[in-house]
């Protein structure tokens, strides 16, 4: 169980071996081991994490607050690798983790890694990279779109130790009556038009890289002089009779599933076979939702903006399944910052309604604030003042405050303590 999100100042990241039943609890006491959250909202007996079998199961033990799993009010739930559990102001993150295989890679990340996050699958790709950067032989690369297929291509070439340059094409972008001299050059007089010598993409990498993103659109003929270059490390230029040596690497990248592809004839077998002897597997973000804050923090510090992330807004991150992985996210944050624009925090009312609709059991349940903090969105503020008919000198009799101070919160978060729900 990992901590992804915590509240004030303390940092995310703490997080206990499920071995035996746990209790989640803000503070230390007798009768059995507890996962302690230094949080206000977290109740004494706020939630029990038991076995059954090889799962595990969550149980509310009536918490004032709740708890939510995916968005979703529970009592009692069977709990899956990868839920996001809402207990307070904390997000809680159910990993199923290799023990020795996490332990090997704890300390393991490569230096200036264009991949960003900290969790289990990113440092595996980093153990792959470097098995392989070094190795001669072709690299394939496989992931669903935006899962940063061309980044790990970079990374390849700069740990590779080659001086030739790193040279990407997209495959589907190959015009197909020219693609075989786009890639492997031609000479002057081949065909109408070929009015000088060029050597062609190989050449162009040649001591380097060559990238061949989204291999699975390439056409199957094309394929057949791809694997024979592969094979004898030789490139035949249109129109020439001579073939040419060329020191040039390939990485090749797709989100085809290319055994499939083999299997309905549109990607040869030979080829896939031949592009076997390196592999990685990027996985996507749904698989690794203990990146999603880091990424979303690397893409605000890019902007050089000072936003911060509310819990509500972390948990609608970290529960989205993002389909087309950190290009998805980066768009999301950066339209996030723009509508943030003025405020201090990114909340529920800046993100996409699709993340935000996983939220709603959460949203439509009590809103509550201990006495003497203030609330950290207007998400918050305006739940509160719903649940008390806008009446403002009820609220801050409830909290403890003069009505200027829920002025002052409503001027800060740019609520109309006046509007209805």
């Amino acid at each position: 169980m990992l901590v992804l999100y915590a509240p004030g100042s303390q940092r995310p990241g703490q997080s206990s071996v499920l071995e035996r039943p746990l209790l989640i609890s803000r503070e230390e006491g007798e009768g059995g081991a507890r996962f302690v959250l230094d949080d206000s909202e977290v109740s004494r007996r706020h939630a029990d994490l038991s076995s059954e079998g090889e799962d595990w199961v969550l149980v509310d033990e009536g918490s004032h607050n709740g708890s939510f799993v995916n968005g979703e009010r529970v009592r009692r739930v069977r709990l899956a690798a990868g839920d996001v559990i809402r207990v307070g102001q904390h997000v809680l993150l159910l990993q199923h983790l290799d023990l020795a295989a996490s332990q090997r890679l704890a300390r393991r990340r490569l230096p200036d890694s264009p991949l960003v996050g900290d969790g289990p699958a990113i440092k595996a790709v980093d153990e792959q990279l470097s098995a392989c950067a070094k190795q001669g032989g072709p690299v394939l690369v496989l992931g669903e779109s935006g899962t940063g297929k061309e980044l790990v291509a970079q990374q390849l070439h700069a740990l590779s130790g080659r001086q030739g340059k790193l040279v990407p094409v997209n495959c589907t972008a190959l015009g197909e009556q020219v693609a075989d001299s786009e890639l492997f050059g031609h000479v002057k007089g081949a065909f109408s038009g070929a009015l000088r010598t060029t050597m062609g993409l190989f050449g162009e990498a040649r001591g380097g890289t060559l990238l061949l993103d989204e291999l699975g659109d390439m056409p199957l003929e094309l394929q057949a002089k791809l694997l024979r270059t592969l094979e004898t490390g030789e490139v035949r230029r249109v129109g020439s009779a001579t073939p040419e040596h060329v020191d040039t690497r390939v990485v090749a990248a797709t989100h085809v599933d290319l055994e499939a592809a083999v299997e309905a004839g549109t990607f040869r077998g030979d080829l896939w076979a031949r592009l076997q002897r390196h592999v990685i597997r990027l996985p996507p973000l749904r698989e690794r939702r203990e990146d999603v804050l880091p990424i979303a923090r690397h893409v605000l510090q890019g902007l050089r903006s000072r936003h911060t992330v509310t819990s509500d807004a972390a948990e609608a991150l970290l529960a989205h399944d993002w389909p087309y992985n950190v290009r998805e996210l980066r768009n999301v944050i950066e339209s996030a910052c723009e509508q943030a624009r003025g405020r201090r925090a990114i909340d529920l009312e800046h993100l996409p309604e699709a993340l935000v609709e996983r939220l709603a059991a959460r949203m439509d349940a009590p809103a509550t604030l201990p006495v003497g903090r203030p609330p950290e969105s207007a998400q918050e503020l305006r739940a509160l003042l719903a649940q008390h008919g806008g009446n403002v000198a009820k609220l801050a009799e409830l909290l403890g405050k003069d009505r200027k101070q829920i002025y002052r919160w409503c001027e800060r978060f740019g609520v109309d303590p006046g509007e209805r729900p």
